[in-house]
């Protein structure tokens, strides 16, 4: 019954975020066994960039849902501060390169 019930959940979604997903990290897998020092700075930017567009879609949710508003505020402005502070001055790019 429940087996049905997952088989038929899965058969409606949308599998086009999963493949890209999928052709993403393997892209990114290659390029850290090819390119490990460009590859990490590069991750890190884009860890960076991921938490910016996490701050921006919390706070886009508070259009639709006011519930619990002030710390989704707080998690989105947080999350775009240091998103932002990370893609632009990132640690691990500075000590895989080695310099100061």
């Amino acid at each position: 019954m429940v087996a049905n019930k997952v088989d038929a959940y899965v058969a409606k979604t949308n599998r086009g975020p999963l493949a890209l997903e999928s052709l993403a990290a393997i892209a990114i897998g290659i390029l850290l066994i090819v390119f490990p020092k460009n590859a990490t700075q590069l991750l890190v930017i884009l860890f960076g960039l991921f938490w910016i567009i996490y701050g921006i879609s919390l706070l886009l949710s508070l259009i639709r849902n006011h519930k619990e508003w002030g710390w989704r505020l707080a998690g989105g402005i947080g999350s775009i501060a240091l998103g932002a502070l990370l893609a632009t001055h990132s640690l691990w790019s500075a000590l895989s390169s080695g310099s100061s």
